[in-house]
Parts: C-alpha cells; structure tokens; sequence
C-alpha cells in the first residue's frame, strides 16, 4: 500500500505548480531527513515547513511523502446528486508500526471556512473507506506549540553528518549506571568522565531522543537541565 499511495524513492508529487505570477502559495526547500523522494523536498507555507519539523524529530515517523497522490472521492453538495471531486493531501507519514497517516496542515482561517467544512466529511470518509487511513488535519495551533515547535527545531541540528558509533556506544553504556529520569546535564558529565567529548555526549543524547531510545517530555525548552527518560 505505501507504493501505491506516494511513498518510496522515486515518487513523484502529485500537484502540477503554478507559474511564479500565478502562485498564491509560498514555497521553499525542505531538508527533512526522512522525505526519501528528492521530487518532494518542499513545502508550500511556513505551516507546512513546521508540521516536517514536527514529523522529522518524532521518533514514531518513519518517512514522510509530500503531495503523494490523489484521492478521488464523491461529495453531496446543495442536496443535488454527488459530484466527484479530488483531493491532494499535503503528507502522508508511515509510522514504526507500519500504519500510515494523512496529514493536512491548514491554518483556522481556511480549516473554519466553508469550502473545507462541507468537503472534509467526505475527503475522510473515502480515506476510512477505501485505504483504511485517518486524515489529521493540523492548525497553527496543534503545529506551533511551544517549546515542542523550537525544542524540535533545535533538536534537529544535532543529527550528524557522520555517525559517531564510538559515543553512541560510551552513551549507552553509561546509562546503564544511571536511575531515570535523570537530567542531560548529568548524563553529559558521566560520559565526559568515561572519555566523551560534551559536545558529541550531548547531540548524541539528542539523535537517541530522536530515535524513540530516550524519551523527552517538551514542556521545557531543551537544555541540560531537562529530564529524560527510558
């Protein structure tokens, strides 16, 4: 199923852009590590850009595609008979358990607007219906929660260029001497002591939040000081 929906290598978005003129949309680059087509490293609003910030520190999402396919679907308008209509999601994430997810970034203005009301009902329905999926639809206000939106953010600048296997290792082998939750900060000072550079302890720490190896709650904005947990 994942193929057949937009996910993999060598899928193509769906979504023919408009001319620069024409565009209503702001686009940009997307550098997610877990978007596996070159074809689909955009977004076309800051709202988007951020939901992949989100999806791309979450330990629970596997990859993502973007525009990956077109959903047909019937929709009853004005009590007339159904009209086909279509539909083109902005992601569709796959979790570790194997489970794929819709998700549509809107801000309030346009998910509270009429057009998307009367369609949403049935977009969801023909995903339930015909994939088995659930469509989540995300605002500025479930995707820009502090300090989870920066914690990710800056989570994000700490994945490597080149894996460091040798600190991983000091890591995980200095947790087992640990009690949890404990403070970053302490687990930083433990491995400095078994030979660990602070730097390369604290990103690692970050990539096995990253990972789903440790867990870290984001009701603080992520420093030493934070507490995480196995």
């Amino acid at each position: 199923m994942p193929a057949d929906l937009g996910l993999g290598r060598e899928a193509l978005p769906v979504r023919k852009m408009p001319g620069r003129v024409a565009r209503t949309s702001w686009r940009g680059f997307s550098a997610s590590h877990k978007i596996e087509s070159d074809a689909m490293r955009f977004f076309e609003s800051t709202l988007e850009r951020d939901l992949h910030t989100l999806l791309s520190a979450d330990p629970d999402v596997v990859r993502f595609a973007v525009q990956p396919h077109r959903l047909t679907y019937w929709a009853e308008e004005s009590g007339a008979w159904p009209v086909k209509r279509s539909y083109v999601p902005d992601v569709l994430a796959q979790l570790k358990s194997g489970a794929c997810v819709i998700y549509e970034a809107k801000s309030v203005a346009f998910a509270e607007a009429e057009p998307w009301r009367s369609r949403e009902p049935f977009i969801r329905k023909a995903y339930r219906d015909d994939h088995g999926l659930e469509l989540v639809v995300l605002t500025e206000h479930d995707i820009r929660v502090q300090p989870r939106l920066a914690n990710c953010q800056m989570m994000l600048q700490h994945r490597p260029f080149v894996a460091d296997p040798a600190t991983l290792l000091l890591l995980r082998q200095t947790l087992e001497t640990m009690d949890f939750p404990t403070a970053i900060g302490m687990m930083v000072d433990r491995a400095i002591e078994r030979g660990a550079e602070a730097a390369a302890a604290f990103s690692v720490i970050v990539q096995m939040v990253m990972s789903g190896e440790l867990i870290f709650q984001h009701d603080r904005l992520l420093s030493p000081d934070c507490l995480v947990s196995k």
